[in-house]
């Protein structure tokens, strides 16, 4: 079970992991995530390219966390722009500002 392996995961409705779903960049865990939930009342955050094609073929937003300090910023930062991210957020926290 999950929430043996992982303590935080009872702090979820819906906790999966690769051992639940195809690896990315298939959307089925997305999927089983959201139930009967539209895709586009989501959003995804991710920091690889697999994220946001598995987003893409969910239907589901998505937002990148990519540090500027990253490696091979320019190019990373290009091809999420090119998969439809809404934004390049510098870490996961940046979320909160966006939101509001």
């Amino acid at each position: 079970c999950s929430s043996d392996l992982w303590p935080a995961a009872k702090s979820f409705r819906t906790v999966i992991t690769m051992d639940d779903a195809p690896k990315k960049p298939r959307p089925d865990g997305l999927h089983a995530i959201l139930g009967k939930r539209d895709p586009k009342s989501a959003l995804y955050l991710g920091d690889n390219i697999d994220d946001a094609l598995a987003a893409q073929a969910a239907g589901m937003p998505f937002m990148a966390i990519l540090p500027k300090s990253a490696y091979d910023y320019r190019q990373r930062a290009k091809s999420f722009r090119e998969l439809g991210a809404l934004r390049l957020l510098e870490r996961a926290r940046d979320l909160e500002q966006w939101l509001l």
